[in-house]
């Protein structure tokens, strides 16, 4: 069996192709936009937003804390066009880095809410209430 090497213009032609394919995928996606309520009297420091049908993401939406009674609008890039999200607000303040010692640390115990299938996709934006 013999193997053919692709050319430089073969190569080109290749990589041409693939860009149009990522491209045009990117374009499909939607952006879709949330208002998300602090109800509770505890500020939230993290959000996580994911498609619902996924895995949970890892890194947090809002960059600041968002106070008790505040109100956020954000941007939720669904890159799937799936419209249903699970919402994960975290209550509890992340403990400091500190250099590693010796002593006992405490556990860091973590106190979150969940709102599970938010359908993003309607005709008006919707509100997310953590009570």
């Amino acid at each position: 069996m013999t193997h053919r090497r692709f050319g430089g213009l073969g190569r080109a032609l290749l990589a041409i192709a693939l860009l149009g394919a990522t491209a045009s995928d990117a374009s499909a996606a939607a952006t879709r936009t949330v208002s998300v309520k602090n109800n509770t009297s505890n500020p939230i420091y993290k959000l996580y937003i994911w498609p619902t049908e996924l895995v949970p993401r890892t890194y947090s939406s809002i960059l600041t804390p968002l106070k008790p009674n505040d109100q956020i609008d954000l941007k939720v890039d669904d890159i799937y066009n799936s419209c249903i999200f699970t919402f994960r607000a975290v209550f509890t303040q992340p403990p400091k880095r500190k250099r590693p010692t010796a002593v006992p640390v405490k556990k860091y115990v973590e106190k979150s809410a969940y709102k599970d299938r938010v359908d993003l996709c309607g005709k008006k934006p919707p509100l997310v209430h953590f009570d």
